[in-house]
């Protein structure tokens, strides 16, 4: 079994700076983005497992119990997942596909491992759901409120929340969060509508 990787500080800047680009490029305008409405804008095929023949859905959810992203016949990405999953998890599921296929996953890893990749993908899909310039300004007192505002599944809302909690005892590390331009890619009032 591969061994969890840690990913740098400025790893995490870097993942979050290709989330900010594809906002930007988008030109998405309200936080947390629709992570349907973004693969459809990119252009990738968004599967159900659903609508796949019993036998086939059986196999899919066997090896990938949430989803998975693939390169169709056509040249075109696609993205399988498991939509028996609550809302939470489908969601956290296609920004994590849309990571694989914005990092760069799917066609060249660059020699990285698959916890390398995993550990890029999960830290992609917790910022395009809540960026941490966000939960601070939203000051949190539970993950509870996290999984309200931001419509995330328990385990991302706790991890945000660790999270969180640990940096907000550093007032330098808390102000260089705040001048993230992920801030300045969304006005106050296209924060939060409607992210459940």
């Amino acid at each position: 079994m591969e061994r969890a990787v840690q990913l740098l500080g400025s790893e995490y800047d870097e993942i979050e700076e290709e989330a900010n680009c594809l906002f930007e490029d988008l030109g998405i305008k309200k936080y947390p983005a629709d992570c349907f409405e973004v693969a459809r804008l990119l252009g990738i095929e968004l599967v159900k497992y659903s609508d796949s023949s019993d036998e086939d859905r059986k196999f899919m959810t066997s090896k990938y119990e949430e989803g998975f992203s693939t390169m169709t016949a056509k040249s075109r990405y696609a993205i399988y997942y498991n939509d028996s999953l609550p809302p939470c998890t489908v969601r956290f599921t296609i920004w994590y596909e849309i990571a694989h296929i914005q990092l760069g996953h799917l066609y060249e890893n660059q020699g990285k491992s698959a916890a390398r990749m995993k550990a890029e993908c999960n830290r992609f899909a917790t910022y395009a759901q809540a960026a941490m310039p966000f939960v601070i300004k939203l000051s949190p007192c539970c993950p509870d409120e996290l999984m309200q505002e931001f419509g995330l599944g328990w385990t991302c809302a706790n991890y945000v929340f660790d999270s969180y909690m640990r940096i907000r005892q550093y007032p330098n590390i808390v102000r260089r969060i705040l001048s993230n331009r992920i801030l300045d890619l969304f006005s106050p009032e296209q924060v939060l509508e409607e992210a459940v």
